[in-house]
């Protein structure tokens, strides 16, 4: 939830497949500010658990 209230990630107001999609705000290794647009719930929860993002709709859905 921090990382919404912080604008690191922003509901888009839009949804795919009836699943909510997000914009998600990143630093890349240098620094440099990188946004990954139309991304799932259940990526973002992976980037944070891992630590890379990577696009991936064959994720299981999580119902919060």
């Amino acid at each position: 939830m921090w990382m919404v209230l912080s604008g690191v990630v922003e509901p888009m107001g839009e949804q795919n497949d009836e699943r909510d999609l997000y914009v998600l705000h990143l630093e890349n290794a240098e620094g440099k500010p990188m946004v990954m647009e139309h991304a799932y719930k259940e990526e973002i929860y992976s980037y944070i658990v891992g630590g890379e993002f990577q696009y991936n709709d064959a994720l299981p859905i999580v119902n919060d």
